[in-house]
C-alpha cells in the first residue's frame, strides 16, 4: 500500500502521473521524509498533500525547499500562513515562481488592488493562483452580466466575498433568483 492509497487505486495514481513509476520506492519514502523535515511538517500532512498532487512525491526536496524559500521571503508569508496555503493549494509547492508571481500581477490587475490586499484574498483563497486570470476575469464579467450589475460594482464585491471571483456565473445567478 503506497500512501495509505489501496492497490485497487495504485493504477488510477500512476495513469495520472506516469513518472511514479519509474521512481524507486525508497526515493519516495526518502523524498516524503526529506521533504516534510524541510517544510517543518510531520510525514503524515505531507503525504496528504502527496495524495493531491503526487508530483510531489518525485519532486527533489532541494527544489521544493528552494521554491517554498522564495515563496515565503517574496511574500513574506510567515511559515504558519505558508502551511494554510499548501495545504488548500499543494501546487505552490512546485509552480514556477514566475507562474505565482504573474497570476498575483494578474488578479491585482483585474481586481485593481495592491499587492497586499491581493495577497490577503490569496491566504483566503490560495486556489486562485492556480488560476488563470483571463477566465476569472471573463468570469467575473459574465457574472456581472448576468446579475445586471455594473463590473467594477461587482469586483467590489467580489473582493469582500472572494468566492465571487471564481464561481460559476449560472450558479452565481440560480443563487442570487432564487
Amino acid at each position: 500500500v503506497l500512501l495509505g492509497i489501496p492497490p485497487e487505486k495504485i493504477m488510477h495514481v500512476f495513469s495520472n502521473y506516469p513518472t511514479l513509476i519509474s521512481v524507486d520506492i525508497n526515493t519516495i519514502k526518502n523524498n516524503i521524509k526529506s521533504s516534510s523535515k524541510l517544510l517543518k511538517m510531520n510525514e503524515q500532512d505531507f503525504i496528504k498533500l502527496c495524495k493531491c498532487q503526487p508530483s510531489l512525491l518525485y519532486m527533489s526536496p532541494t527544489n521544493l525547499n528552494k521554491n517554498t524559500e522564495n515563496l515565503k521571503k517574496r511574500y513574506k508569508f510567515s511559515h504558519n500562513n505558508f502551511l494554510k496555503l499548501i495545504t488548500i493549494c499543494p501546487y505552490l509547492l512546485y509552480a514556477k515562481s514566475t507562474t505565482i508571481e504573474n497570476n498575483i500581477q494578474g488578479l491585482m490587475k483585474i481586481l485593481s488592488i495592491s499587492e497586499k490586499d491581493c495577497l490577503k484574498i490569496i491566504q483566503k483563497q490560495p486556489r486562485l493562483l492556480s488560476r488563470d486570470c483571463k477566465q476569472l476575469e471573463t468570469r467575473m464579467k459574465k457574472t456581472a452580466k448576468l446579475l445586471n450589475i455594473d463590473y467594477k460594482k461587482f469586483v467590489s464585491l467580489a473582493i469582500k466575498q472572494v468566492n465571487l471571483i471564481y464561481q460559476n456565473p449560472e450558479t452565481i445567478y440560480n443563487n442570487v433568483k432564487e
